[in-house]
């Protein structure tokens, strides 16, 4: 008897097990945009304070320079000075209004440069800032330091002579000075000390 023949089969393809997506390279992965932290508050109102200040400087800059336009128009009335002596201190005294009038107005566009630079968080605008409130934390404090020890110095006769008034007026009316000096300077001593701080504090904001 012969054996019979095996049927040929074709051979069955096992599954293959799916294979793993292949990563990403760090490479091809896209980067991750950097997302900058919004500008402190304190950035912020240090600029506003900048800008308030530009606008006080700058009014009072136009008025030193129109004031100045007027100083030929002044008589020379009981000054006991010399009609020539007289135009040639009101000559000087314009010159220096007028220097002072325009050194106002380059102030005036400082503070505005920088509050603009603190704004936009460029590092030169917050420098910038650092150095005006540095300036005027100064400035501020020997304007007090004078007025205290002018407050001080006793009252001489020809000073009294020359005001018309008594020395308890006279008094009262430098303690009205005083306290409004006292009020202004301070206040703009601490709106300057404030910026100055935070503009330090906030260095990591700016690029």
């Amino acid at each position: 008897m012969t054996e019979p023949t095996e049927t040929w089969r074709p051979p069955v393809e096992e599954p293959h097990a799916e294979e793993p997506p292949a990563k990403q390279s760090p490479a091809s992965q896209p980067a991750a945009t950097a997302v900058r932290p919004s500008l402190p508050g304190s950035a912020t109102a240090a600029a506003i304070i900048l800008f308030v200040f530009a606008v006080l400087a700058g009014l009072a800059s136009v008025v030193m320079l129109l004031s100045g336009a007027i100083y030929d128009q002044i008589p020379n009335t009981g000054t006991g000075l010399s009609e020539d002596q007289f135009r040639s201190a009101m000559a000087m005294g314009r010159v220096i209004v007028m220097f002072f009038g325009i050194a106002g107005l380059l102030v005036a566009a400082a503070h505005v440069l920088s509050g603009i630079g603190i704004i936009r968080r460029a590092g030169w605008g917050r420098i910038l800032g650092i150095v005006i409130a540095s300036l005027g934390v100064l400035l501020t404090a020997l304007i007090l330091l004078v007025v205290v020890i002018g407050l001080t110095q006793p009252t001489s006769p020809a000073t009294l002579a020359a005001s018309g008034m008594t020395e308890e007026q006279y008094r009262a009316v430098a303690a009205l000075g005083f306290v409004i000096v006292m009020v202004m300077m301070g206040g703009a001593l601490l709106c300057y000390l404030f910026v100055l701080v935070a503009l330090i504090r906030t260095g990591s904001a700016f690029r």
